[in-house]
Protein backbone atom coordinates (compact mmCIF):
# COMPACT_ATOMS: atom_id res chain seq x y z
CA UNK A 1 0.00 0.00 0.00
CA UNK A 2 1.52 3.35 -1.20
CA UNK A 3 1.37 6.55 1.08
CA UNK A 4 0.00 7.02 4.23
CA UNK A 5 -2.48 4.43 5.43
CA UNK A 6 -4.02 5.18 8.67
CA UNK A 7 -6.82 3.66 11.18
CA UNK A 8 -8.75 0.71 10.12
CA UNK A 9 -7.36 0.43 7.24
CA UNK A 10 -3.90 -0.09 8.64
CA UNK A 11 -5.07 -2.55 11.31
CA UNK A 12 -6.41 -4.48 8.33
CA UNK A 13 -3.39 -4.18 6.13
CA UNK A 14 -0.83 -5.19 9.33
CA UNK A 15 -3.89 -8.52 10.09
CA UNK A 16 -3.66 -9.16 6.33
CA UNK A 17 -0.16 -8.82 5.94
CA UNK A 18 2.31 -12.22 6.35
CA UNK A 19 5.89 -10.10 6.89
CA UNK A 20 6.82 -6.47 7.35
CA UNK A 21 10.08 -5.15 5.64
CA UNK A 22 11.65 -2.40 6.01
CA UNK A 23 13.86 -1.14 3.45
CA UNK A 24 16.17 1.53 4.98
CA UNK A 25 19.06 2.33 6.40
CA UNK A 26 17.75 5.56 7.70
CA UNK A 27 15.31 4.65 10.22
CA UNK A 28 16.88 3.80 13.69
CA UNK A 29 13.52 3.74 15.80
CA UNK A 30 10.83 3.24 13.33
CA UNK A 31 7.21 3.51 14.50
CA UNK A 32 5.98 1.07 11.79
CA UNK A 33 8.80 -1.93 12.98
CA UNK A 34 6.48 -1.19 16.74
CA UNK A 35 3.89 -1.14 14.97
CA UNK A 36 4.39 -4.49 12.64
CA UNK A 37 5.91 -6.55 15.46
CA UNK A 38 3.44 -5.45 17.53
CA UNK A 39 0.97 -7.54 15.65
CA UNK A 40 3.23 -10.24 15.40
CA UNK A 41 4.60 -9.88 12.32
CA UNK A 42 7.93 -11.43 11.44
CA UNK A 43 10.29 -8.35 10.25
CA UNK A 44 13.05 -8.22 7.55
CA UNK A 45 14.87 -5.14 7.50
CA UNK A 46 18.37 -3.47 8.20
CA UNK A 47 20.32 -4.47 11.32
CA UNK A 48 20.39 -0.53 11.53
CA UNK A 49 17.13 -0.24 10.90
CA UNK A 50 15.40 -1.97 14.02
CA UNK A 51 16.10 -1.27 17.77
CA UNK A 52 19.04 -3.65 19.33
CA UNK A 53 16.37 -5.10 21.33
CA UNK A 54 15.30 -7.03 17.84
CA UNK A 55 18.86 -7.94 16.89
CA UNK A 56 19.70 -9.53 20.63
CA UNK A 57 16.56 -11.36 20.32
CA UNK A 58 16.73 -12.74 17.15
CA UNK A 59 13.27 -11.23 16.75
CA UNK A 60 13.63 -10.45 13.28
CA UNK A 61 15.98 -11.21 9.84
CA UNK A 62 18.42 -8.81 9.64
CA UNK A 63 20.12 -8.25 6.30
CA UNK A 64 22.47 -6.14 3.78
CA UNK A 65 20.25 -3.48 2.27
CA UNK A 66 21.22 -5.31 -1.20
CA UNK A 67 18.03 -6.18 -3.59
CA UNK A 68 19.61 -9.62 -3.58
CA UNK A 69 19.91 -9.86 0.48
CA UNK A 70 16.49 -8.35 0.80
CA UNK A 71 14.96 -10.97 -1.82
CA UNK A 72 16.77 -13.63 0.17
CA UNK A 73 15.55 -12.54 3.65
CA UNK A 74 12.11 -12.40 2.48
CA UNK A 75 12.28 -15.22 0.11
CA UNK A 76 12.92 -17.28 3.50
CA UNK A 77 10.03 -15.68 5.28
CA UNK A 78 7.83 -16.45 2.77
CA UNK A 79 8.24 -19.95 2.06
CA UNK A 80 8.77 -21.09 5.75
CA UNK A 81 5.35 -20.80 8.28
CA UNK A 82 7.45 -22.37 11.30
CA UNK A 83 10.12 -19.27 10.43
CA UNK A 84 7.51 -16.78 10.14
CA UNK A 85 5.65 -17.98 13.64
CA UNK A 86 8.64 -18.24 15.63
CA UNK A 87 10.07 -14.36 14.32
CA UNK A 88 6.44 -12.89 14.73
CA UNK A 89 6.55 -14.36 17.99
CA UNK A 90 10.25 -12.73 19.63
CA UNK A 91 8.96 -9.87 17.36
CA UNK A 92 5.92 -9.35 19.48
CA UNK A 93 7.75 -10.59 22.75
CA UNK A 94 9.94 -7.67 22.38
CA UNK A 95 7.66 -5.23 22.03
CA UNK A 96 5.79 -6.72 24.73
CA UNK A 97 8.96 -6.20 27.04
CA UNK A 98 10.59 -3.26 25.98
CA UNK A 99 7.52 -1.29 24.36
CA UNK A 100 4.85 -1.63 25.80
CA UNK A 101 2.10 0.85 25.27
CA UNK A 102 1.70 2.23 28.72
CA UNK A 103 5.40 2.70 29.13
CA UNK A 104 5.59 4.73 26.02
CA UNK A 105 2.46 7.19 26.79
CA UNK A 106 4.23 7.48 30.51
CA UNK A 107 7.37 8.89 29.07
CA UNK A 108 5.43 11.10 26.28
CA UNK A 109 3.54 12.72 29.01
CA UNK A 110 6.97 13.18 30.98
CA UNK A 111 8.46 15.26 27.98
CA UNK A 112 5.56 17.14 27.46
CA UNK A 113 5.20 18.15 30.99
CA UNK A 114 9.29 18.89 31.41
CA UNK A 115 8.63 20.86 28.49
CA UNK A 116 5.47 22.96 29.66
CA UNK A 117 7.67 23.11 32.61
CA UNK A 118 11.09 24.24 31.78
CA UNK A 119 9.96 25.89 28.41
CA UNK A 120 11.49 23.84 25.24
CA UNK A 121 15.25 25.76 26.41
CA UNK A 122 15.11 23.74 29.57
Amino acid sequence: MPGLVTGADKTAAFVDSNTFCMPSAMETQSVAILEAASYGLPLVACETSVPTHFVEKGAGLFVDLDPISLANGLSQVATSARLREVLGSRARAVVDEYYPIEGQTSAVRRLYDAVLREGPEG
